[in-house]
């Protein structure tokens, strides 16, 4: 059991007596046919920037425990089980449900908006028509009013926003000169996330031996949109958790690159994939390191539900 001592006398009344719930927006990799219709790049050529984009296997850090939702049952049977996960099963490149879908998104001038049209090196990999967004933006809904369900089922909820990243597909701009990217990447709303829950997740973490660094090299984390809009009474707090793939991905498969294609930034690895000579390295989780991941988190679930 974690030490819950370290935290101020009053962070009960903050963190205590609420129900957990894990979002996983990234760790899909299906591919709807009317929302692949949009491709303008070869199938294996659009799955490897799949691959390499996606938080793979970042769903298998959430406890056993609290995966009631993992293959999108009702959320109104959510309160039978002692926490829920809300995991969207669709490839980011198809459906970004992190992205704002309106005029606040900041990366849609650059094509990446949540119907992506470019990946990160700047490849179009989709024709966004005004029917390809309708039908992204069909997903996105669905899954944004999922999230306000589990969110207005309790009074009180916790979300943990679970995701994995590596150092070759970090913009530069987020990168400071010589300070080295953490095993764990904490994030943080000054909103919706207490200081005491930034400072017990990371000491847990480190602890456990990771490094862990708080919104850098990323920020922020997700919230509801109704609870953003006021139009919950949840009182909910969110805290990202942002794992570095060298932490937790082992190499797993080869797979034969299209004739021509190369893939910008996959000579380091482990991004997901990594290029080789005539193919590309898949990535794939560590069994032992994903399950000590998820007994550390585990471990702060326990923790936070004593007080």
């Amino acid at each position: 059991m974690l030490d819950v001592r370290i935290l101020s006398p009053d962070a009960g009344e903050k963190l205590g007596r609420r129900r957990f719930l894990f979002h996983v927006p990234h760790d899909g990799g299906e591919c709807p046919a009317e929302l692949a219709e949009s491709l303008c790049v070869p199938r294996e050529l659009f799955l490897l920037y799949g691959e390499m984009m996606r938080d793979t296997g970042i769903s298998g850090m959430i406890p056993e425990e609290y995966r009631f939702g993992w293959n999108g049952e009702p959320a109104e049977e959510a309160l039978k089980y002692a926490g829920s996960c809300a995991r969207f099963p669709v490839s980011r490149l198809l459906c970004d449900v992190e992205r704002f879908a309106d005029a606040r998104e900041e990366m849609e001038k650059y094509g990446m908006g949540f119907c992506c049209e470019r990946v990160y090196d700047g490849t179009v990999i989709k024709s966004v028509t005004e029917e390809a967004r309708s039908r992204a933006l069909a997903y996105y809904r669905a899954h944004h009013e999922r999230m306000d369900a589990l969110c207005g089922l309790s009074d009180r909820v916790l979300i943990f926003d679970l995701h994995s990243y590596s150092d070759e597909l970090v913009p530069r701009g987020r990168l400071a000169k010589n300070v080295p990217t953490p095993d764990i990447c904490i994030g943080y709303d000054p909103e919706y996330t207490p200081q005491e829950l930034v400072v017990f997740v990371s000491d847990a973490f480190c602890e456990a031996g990771y490094s862990v660094a708080v919104n850098y090299p990323y920020s922020g984390t997700f919230v509801p949109g109704a609870v953003m809009a006021g139009r919950s009474g949840c009182d909910c707090i969110s805290i990202m958790i942002e794992v570095h793939k060298r932490t937790y991905l082992r190499p797993v498969a080869k797979a034969a690159r299209p004739a021509g294609a190369r893939i910008a930034g996959t000579s380091g690895g482990p991004a997901g994939v990594r290029e080789a000579a005539g193919y590309d390295i898949v990535y794939g989780p560590d069994p032992e390191a994903t399950a000590y991941l998820r007994g550390r988190l585990r471990g702060i679930c326990r923790a936070l539900s004593e007080l």
